[in-house]
């Protein structure tokens, strides 16, 4: 109950930015946000590997999350694109 309350308090910010080491849980808490907020809402969410982009879709997969406007790619190449 207690990390629901601190997604919502998470999402209710306009901005948000999650940093944690090794498994700690980020892949989980970002399904857990992204399934929480509406479809048509945009998000962005970068990593700075092709792992991390990988573990997410996986996330994503088994949680039956769909994406529709939220691209998730490294930050890196992120970046790059709108330049």
């Amino acid at each position: 109950m207690e990390q629901l309350s601190n997604i919502t308090n998470f999402l209710s910010d306009p901005k948000g930015l999650l940093i944690a080491p090794a498994g700690h849980g980020k892949t989980y808490s970002i399904a857990q946000m992204v399934s929480s907020v509406e479809a048509e809402k945009p998000q962005l969410i970068l990593t700075h590997t092709h792992a991390g982009i990988a573990s997410l879709k996986k996330k994503f997969r088994e949680q039956g999350i769909l994406l529709k406007n939220t691209p998730l790619k490294p930050s890196a190449d992120s970046f790059r694109d709108m330049c």
